[in-house]
């Protein structure tokens, strides 16, 4: 699907008000290259973190990205052996601007993929977070 196109579906199906602001803004831009960085490819994973800029489209971070990736962490999570018992996860962060979005978004997707999460509510350092998956 070209960038257009994505652009497109996004505009009919995003339910957002700050995103449909995003997208409208896209539009009124009047530069074709603005949609197409945003949507020219899905956000991937870099060291250990999926990070990008805020926005709406499939190259931002936005709570249709991040539920995307917890997902994939999800069936990878179920997919292991785990002798019947429930997947683990903490969920921390290190910038108060994207806990409220983020978070609750991972910890429903994890929650609807019968795995546990245990979600830290102040900031924390990335360190932290090897400490909080091996305990």
């Amino acid at each position: 699907m070209d960038c257009r196109s994505l652009y497109d579906l996004w505009c009919e199906k995003v339910t957002d008000p700050e995103l449909q602001a995003d997208l409208k803004a896209m539009d009124e831009s009047g530069d074709e290259a603005v949609i197409e960085d945003a949507f020219y490819r899905t956000l991937e994973f870099g060291t250990a973190v999926l990070s990008g800029a805020l926005g709406a489209s499939t190259n931002r971070m936005n709570i249709h990205s991040v539920g995307q990736a917890t997902q994939g962490i999800a069936d990878f999570i179920n997919g292991q052996a785990n002798d019947g018992e429930p997947g683990t996860v903490a969920i921390c962060y290190e910038s108060p601007i994207t806990y409220p979005l983020f978070a609750p978004t991972a910890a429903s997707v994890f929650a609807a993929n019968g795995i546990k999460s245990y979600v830290y509510t102040s900031i924390q350092p990335t360190p932290a977070m090897s400490f909080y998956t091996l305990y």
